[in-house]
C-alpha cells in the first residue's frame, strides 16, 4: 500500500549532511578569508569597491597570481612590488 522510501531518504540525509559537514564550513572560511583580504586592500590601497573585487576574483581564478592580462588592462596602474604585495597577502590569507 506504501512505498518504501528508504533509498530517497538516506539520498536525501547524506545531501543535508555533505552539506552541513563540509559545503557551509568551506563557504564560511572563503568568506572570512574574503573579507581579510578586503580589509588588507582598502587598508593598503586607494581602489573603488569593484575593482578590488574584481582583483580578489582574478586572484582565486589564478590560484593566487593576476594572469598577464588582467595586468596589462585591468590592473595597469600597479607596479610590479606592488602585485608581488598583493599576491603575498593573497597566498598568506586563502
Amino acid at each position: 500500500r506504501y512505498f518504501d522510501a528508504t533509498r530517497q531518504a538516506e539520498f536525501l540525509y547524506d545531501c543535508v549532511r555533505q552539506t552541513i559537514e563540509e559545503s557551509l564550513p568551506e563557504e564560511v572560511a572563503y568568506l572570512a578569508a574574503h573579507d581579510k583580504m578586503r580589509q588588507w586592500i582598502d587598508q593598503n590601497f586607494d581602489m573603488p569597491d569593484r575593482q578590488a573585487e574584481l582583483l580578489i576574483r582574478f586572484l582565486r581564478q589564478g590560484e593566487g597570481t593576476l594572469s598577464n592580462r588582467a595586468l596589462a588592462k585591468e590592473f595597469s596602474v600597479l607596479s610590479a612590488e606592488e602585485v608581488e604585495k598583493l599576491e603575498k597577502a593573497y597566498a598568506d590569507i586563502f
